[in-house]
C-alpha cells in the first residue's frame, strides 16, 4: 500500500514530531456505526472539533483517511500517543453501559463476522502491514512493564484498553478479534515478501 495515495484531511489537534520511537500500533472504536463515508466523517470531526483529539488513520469498509503524518503525534491515547499510529476503526466497543447516544448497538463477536467489518479489516489490516514494514514493528500484542508502568517491553499492536494509565476507555471491547486481526496483518505481511521475491 502507498500511504502516499490516501486522502489527508488534517486534524485540529496533535504534536509536530515525538518525543519516543514509535513502538505501538494502537487500535481504536469510533463508537459509531459502521456507513459508507464514516472514515471520512470521522476525519471531518477531528478537524473541526474543539476537543484535543485525534488519529493518524480512520477505517471504514471502503477507505482509510489520513488525519495526522507519522512523524507526528495524535492525541489518541495518552501513553500510547508519544510511540504510538493511532488507527480508528468505524464500530463500536462491546462494553455494557455505553452511553444511549451510540447510534448501533456495541458490537458484539456477530458483529464484526459481518462482511462489511470484515472488509474494513481486510482494509485496516493492508494498513497495517505497511506501517509494520516501514517502521519495523512486529506483527504481535505489545507488552508493557506492568499494569501500571506503559514502558513497552515488546513492540507490536495494542488496543487502546492495553494501555496503561490510559485512563477510562474500553476500546476496542471484548468482541473484537484481535488475534484474527493480527493473523491477517501477518498474512499481508507474507504476500508482501512474496511479492518482492517475485521482483528480485
Amino acid at each position: 500500500m502507498d500511504l502516499n495515495s490516501i486522502p489527508f484531511v488534517g486534524a485540529r489537534f496533535f504534536h509536530t514530531g515525538r518525543t519516543k520511537p514509535i513502538q505501538l500500533i494502537v487500535m481504536h472504536t469510533m463508537e459509531a456505526p459502521l456507513t459508507p463515508g464514516r472514515a471520512r466523517a470521522a476525519a471531518q470531526d477531528f478537524k473541526t472539533t474543539s476537543t484535543q483529539k485525534s488519529a493518524h488513520f480512520c477505517v471504514d469498509q471502503t477507505e482509510i483517511i489520513q488525519c495526522v503524518k507519522i512523524e507526528n503525534t495524535a492525541f489518541a491515547c495518552i501513553n500510547g500517543n508519544a510511540n504510538g499510529i493511532n488507527i480508528e476503526l468505524a464500530a463500536a466497543t462491546n462494553d455494557v453501559g455505553k452511553p444511549p447516544h451510540i447510534v448501533e448497538h456495541a458490537w458484539t463477536l456477530e458483529r464484526w463476522a459481518r462482511p462489511d467489518a470484515q472488509e474494513m479489516l481486510d482494509l485496516a489490516a493492508e494498513l497495517a502491514a505497511t506501517l509494520c514494514e516501514q517502521h519495523n514493528i512486529p506483527p504481535q500484542p505489545a507488552k508493557f512493564a506492568g499494569k501500571s508502568n506503559p514502558a513497552v517491553v515488546t513492540a507490536g499492536f495494542c488496543e487502546h484498553r492495553d494501555v496503561p494509565l490510559h485512563g477510562t476507555h474500553t476500546d476496542c471491547g471484548d468482541a473484537f478479534p484481535f488475534e484474527e486481526f493480527l493473523a491477517r496483518v501477518r498474512s499481508r505481511l507474507s504476500t508482501h515478501e512474496a511479492g518482492a521475491g517475485a521482483h528480485d
